[in-house]
């Protein structure tokens, strides 16, 4: 249900989408690795110009505002994932089937999450309904630290610690305006 503690041997690729909607591409050279440089790959607008070479802390800051949000996927059942600003998060996971009777048919989670050099880092504090929360944990561990493949402002895509499965996250949309 949740993938947990995780790190890749896979050269992840970032994919940013600039507020002028230009796409940057670039996949990681072996010097680079753990790090995410983005390159343009068409003309920045003049608005959004920036240097190609934004030093690591800076890419980690802009990525840590555009991935505060809600997010939904459908792995292993529908996932709705709820990153604050203050670095709390929750995780509310609807099974439904054989996975709805062996555990839950809804799971909720209360984590913390950080993101640094390019990675998506959780840590699951508790849950409910706890004895099922605490045997997954058990199971599978309190923590992942997941590579961002693409990060844009309707796109999530991080990579399982397999190295080859992708969890494809959808913003959702913003109803309080």
């Amino acid at each position: 249900l949740l993938v947990m503690l995780a790190i890749p041997q896979a050269q992840p690729t970032l994919a940013v989408v600039t507020p002028g909607g230009n796409e940057a591409t670039t996949p990681e050279s072996d010097e680079q690795a753990g790090s995410s440089v983005a390159r343009p790959t068409s003309e920045p607008d003049a608005a959004v110009a920036a240097p190609t070479a934004e030093p690591a802390d800076d890419r980690d800051a802009a990525a840590r505002r555009r991935v505060i949000g809600t997010w939904t996927d459908n792995y292993q059942g529908k996932r709705t994932m709820t990153l604050n600003e203050d670095g709390t998060a929750t995780m509310l996971v609807e099974l439904s089937g054989m996975k709805a009777r062996l555990f839950a048919k809804r799971l909720e989670f209360e984590m913390i999450w950080s993101l640094e050099d390019g990675r998506l880092k959780k840590q699951t504090l508790r849950g409910e309904p706890s004895t099922q929360v605490n045997l997954i944990l058990k199971t599978m561990g309190d923590r992942v630290d997941e590579p961002i493949l693409e990060l844009t402002g309707e796109n999530l895509v991080l990579l399982d610690k397999d190295g080859e499965t992708r969890y494809t996250w959808t913003r959702v949309p913003d109803t309080s305006e």
